[in-house]
């Protein structure tokens, strides 16, 4: 008996000191859990994995320490170990010394570069030490054009093509005669198109980027200039992964007033509203998902007061307010009121310093007038 309650004894000695134990260790229940999943989080690109372009050629490869960095035609690029040994590939996979892809040894005509097994990889045209003229790159394992692209001493003029393993075009540029990009087309490695960029115009800057599943736009940007480069108007469209509009926000750059739309998942626009100076106005509009207006808050400029509308669904309107200043909290000098066939059915008007208040019958018959403030 004795021996059973030195049994019960240790037991419960354990129990408490094991509780102790784990209250003392509580503050650092967050902590681990945390550090547990930062470890899951980083698991996929601490493990030993490949990662490839779109068309097949690698660009990426770990194995334990060892990483391995690929040039887009194929050609190995840098391999670091160790965080330490980093070894460095011209496009040829020729260990180069420094950052620089490449150098040319030639100050004029043409310089190759070749592969470890010996293929010719690029052909550059060069004029007094720079490249001036045309510049092919070859996919590292084949004679399969990967870049061609165009030099007037030493910068890109004309066109400029990089294409996919299978010879579809990847990226399509375009500069002018003194080196500005003028248009950038990117394709996904299915044909469809991955973003577009025209500098064509003057004034105007148009950008789109497509959703890389559905192949439907995404965003657009369009940015206005001044002849001076200077930015006046900034406007930005997004839309959901079927290519329907979410919404688009305008900037004015000088007036510091932005408008923002917003859109209904069937494409129709849901309100719009305005900020000046970063702080929200109280004018804009709001919309019934069938597109009829529903709200409408704009300034009478002639009086400098705010009106507000509401209307019914089938279009016809509700309410009408006017008030005293620009401002929504302000005083309200008129307000009307109509049944949903159109007809008036109440009436607040601001006569002096009295208010006075008119109801109307189904016929708009007058039924009832009052003075609500004021003299009586």
């Amino acid at each position: 008996m004795k021996e059973k309650n030195n049994i019960k004894f240790k037991i419960i000695v354990f129990l408490l000191i094991a509780l102790g134990i784990g209250s003392e260790f509580y503050p650092y229940k967050k902590v681990i859990q945390d550090y547990r999943e930062y470890k899951k989080r980083i698991a996929p690109y601490t493990a030993d994995r490949e990662v490839f372009y779109p068309d097949g050629v690698l660009k990426y490869k770990k194995e334990g320490k060892k990483e391995e960095y690929y040039h887009r035609n194929g050609a190995l690029r840098r391999v670091q170990e160790n965080s330490k040994a980093d070894i460095r590939y011209d496009i040829g996979g020729n260990v180069i010394e420094r950052f620089a892809q490449e150098e040319s040894k030639v100050e004029n005509g043409v310089d190759k570069i070749y592969s470890v097994n010996g293929n010719i990889v690029a052909e550059s045209n060069y004029k007094n030490g720079k490249l001036d003229g045309s510049k092919k790159i070859y996919f590292i394992d084949s004679k399969d054009i990967f870049a061609e692209e165009n030099y007037r001493d030493g910068m890109k003029v004309g066109e400029q093509k990089y294409y996919f393993k299978n010879g579809d075009i990847e990226v399509y540029e375009k500069y002018d005669e003194n080196g500005k990009l003028k248009i950038k087309n990117e394709f996904f490695f299915s044909g469809e198109p991955k973003s577009s960029y025209d500098f064509t115009e003057k004034n105007r800057r148009e950008s789109v980027e497509y959703n890389e599943d559905t192949k439907k736009i995404k965003e657009k940007e369009i940015i206005l200039y001044s002849d001076n480069e200077e930015i006046l108007e900034e406007i930005k469209e997004h839309y959901n992964e079927n290519g329907i509009k979410r919404y688009i926000t305008k900037e004015v750059k000088k007036s510091n007033l932005e408008e923002t739309n917003i859109y209904y998942e069937n494409g129709n626009l849901q309100y719009t509203y305005y900020e000046l100076f970063g702080k929200r106005m109280p004018i804009g509009k709001t919309y019934y998902k069938n597109g009829n207006l529903d709200t409408n808050n704009y300034y009478d400029e002639t009086n400098k007061k705010l009106i507000s509308e509401k209307y019914f669904e089938n279009g016809k309107l509700e309410s009408k307010t006017i008030h005293e200043n620009k401002e929504m909290i302000s005083d309200i000098e008129y307000y009307i009121e109509y049944r949903n066939n159109g007809k008036k059915f109440y009436e607040v008007k601001k006569v002096g310093d009295k208010k006075i208040e008119k109801f109307y019958g189904k016929t708009e018959k007058l039924l009832y007038e009052n003075v609500i403030e004021g003299d009586k």
